[in-house]
């Protein structure tokens, strides 16, 4: 929402510049190698609040940053499967074919998706922004528009291939060889609610497309970017309120108090519009973002917090119980040789033990 052409006050600015620096976590120095490595030309942002958030250029690679080399070495990764088949073929060697389905495990098809589902949004506004300026002016500025029109395409086709698969695919979902391969797209839905709980994950991808049409088409337009944003939060909410997509009524109300946080958020964009003109006021109504921002952060990290060590003690528990188990089941196998070895050994000699001793377990220092 800070793309929007709407000059936030400075205090709000200032902090959501460093906290979407935070949330974008791009720990490598990715503006030194495409300096370094590759010869783009001198390119301004297509507007100061994208330069202050990030996206600093028109290139896509350079707005991309980490997750464009990450997303180029998962590429290289998976050429190297078809290659290990193929030498598998001819060799037969087994450490060959355990090398590949160890690659297919990893690659195919969770890590894609998750590469292209966390990044969605960003891949969108720099899909959009490099859109505005094509070049081919050289090898680096080729790549870069090439690699944005793959990934558009790619993200044009995500959304369609996995609702026709969870939509084909909804009476085998709960398979473990489909929540292995592809669970990543269902993960967090109760498949019990319904074949309308497909309208989730579709609802999280046009959401982020029509953000990132409006943050760089609809530049001039604040109302047209007010109203389609909140428009698309309205929407959500009511989704979730009539699907109820989750398996837990606390996970429900926690997702509605999140979108009904944005829409307070959004409510803000009004007053920083041109339409107010008090910059003290837009000032004040900045304070008041950051506070509606920080407690939406701090409720859930608390959450967050409660369900690791929540977890945390299940596991404990479960181990304590298991070893409880084992414990016991040790006690009965000694007891069992125990109670073999004795009648084996009275067998042999012909003794008939009394009924009363027969009646008697072994001491404790017997099973010892």
């Amino acid at each position: 929402m800070a793309l929007n052409d709407i000059a936030f006050p400075g205090n709000a600015a200032f902090f959501y510049s460093y906290l979407l620096k935070i949330a974008a976590f791009d720990p490598l120095p990715t503006d030194d190698f495409f300096d370094a490595a590759w010869n783009f030309p001198h390119s301004e942002p297509i507007g100061a609040q994208f330069g202050a958030l990030g996206y600093e250029t028109k290139y896509f690679a350079k707005n991309m940053g980490t997750p464009y080399l990450f997303s180029l070495i998962m590429l290289v990764c998976l050429t190297f499967i078809p290659c290990l088949n193929g030498l598998h073929a001819i060799t037969s060697l087994s450490c060959v074919k355990s090398a590949s389905n160890w690659l297919q495990e990893k690659l195919l098809w969770n890590s894609i998706l998750v590469l292209l589902t966390e990044n969605f949004l960003l891949i969108a506004i720099s899909g959009c922004i490099n859109l505005t300026e094509l070049q081919f002016s050289n090898a680096s500025t080729t790549i870069s528009s090439v690699s944005c029109i793959i990934f558009l395409l790619l993200l044009i086709a995500l959304p369609i291939f996995i609702f026709r698969f969870l939509d084909k695919k909804y009476h085998v979902l709960k398979n473990k060889q489909i929540q292995a391969r592809y669970g990543s797209m269902f993960s967090k839905l109760d498949l019990n609610k319904g074949r309308l709980v497909i309208a989730v994950p579709m609802a999280f991808f046009v959401r982020r497309v029509l953000l990132s049409l409006t943050v760089v088409w609809l530049r001039g337009y604040p109302v047209f970017q007010i109203f389609i944003t909140n428009f698309s939060v309205l929407a959500v909410i009511i989704l979730h309120g009539q699907i109820e997509p989750y398996a837990t009524r606390f996970e429900n109300r926690l997702e509605t108090f999140n979108e009904l946080l944005v829409v307070g958020i959004v409510y803000h964009m009004c007053i920083f519009s041109p339409w107010v003109y008090s910059a003290q006021r837009k000032y004040g109504a900045g304070w008041s973002i950051i506070a509606i921002t920080c407690f939406n952060i701090a409720v859930n990290i608390l959450v967050l917090l409660f369900n690791m060590i929540k977890g945390a003690i299940n596991y404990c528990r479960k181990k304590k119980e298991l070893k409880a188990v084992k414990k016991h089941m040790d006690t009965r196998i000694k007891l069992q040789s125990y109670l073999i070895a004795r009648m084996a050994a009275q067998k042999k000699t012909g003794d008939v033990p009394e009924a009363d001793e027969e009646s008697k377990g072994p001491d404790q220092s017997e099973l010892e």
